[in-house]
């Protein structure tokens, strides 16, 4: 068995590691329109306990996509 094919799955298994043993968190950037995106996810109360950090962005002067 060549030498690539024994490494591989050792790379593999460290590169997983460090992932799942990363003391960073992640950080989602999220562009809203007016603030309308994060109101309703807030009202929602779907922000709570995340696994991931979020940095909103607001536009307020951007043209409405989402309304009639």
């Amino acid at each position: 068995m060549p030498i690539r094919s024994r490494l591989l799955p050792i790379a593999a298994s460290l590169l997983l590691a460090t992932q799942v043993f990363a003391a960073e968190r992640l950080t989602l950037r999220i562009g809203d329109q007016k603030g309308n995106m994060r109101a309703q996810l807030e009202a929602a109360d779907a922000l709570r306990d995340l696994p991931y950090d979020i940095h909103w962005a607001e536009f307020p002067a951007a043209a409405l996509a989402g309304e009639r």
